[in-house]
């Protein structure tokens, strides 16, 4: 019988309402403990990039900061969630790691 995509499951691997995984799964299952372990104040601006890739976005700051913010998203439609997680790293006038700010959010639908 050849493949018919109206009887196919839309929610297995590949369908259009498979499990989506989008950033950097470095960001998957981290809390505040393990982001300051893995990204300690002082580190530099090159080697998190090395790390998380490229940044959602950059921001110029005050007295020559500067911020990136990194984001994990994780849908599953058959279960009928969201989990994101949004990760904000200042950077001092010299380029090292000044804070970081680890944001989680749950959403069902």
């Amino acid at each position: 019988m050849p493949y018919d995509p109206y009887y196919a499951n839309p929610y297995a691997a590949g369908g259009a309402l498979a499990d989506k995984d989008e950033g950097p799964a470095m960001l998957a299952n981290v809390d505040e403990t393990s982001i300051k372990a893995l990204i300690p104040v002082g580190t530099p601006k090159e080697r998190v990039v090395q790390m998380l890739g490229a940044p959602l976005s950059t921001s110029a700051l005050s007295n020559g900061k500067t911020a990136h913010v990194y984001s994990h998203t994780f849908t599953s439609y058959s279960r009928r969630f969201v989990d994101m997680q949004m990760l904000n790293v200042e950077y001092d006038a010299s380029g090292k790691v000044s804070t970081t700010t680890l944001t989680k959010t749950h959403s069902t639908f």
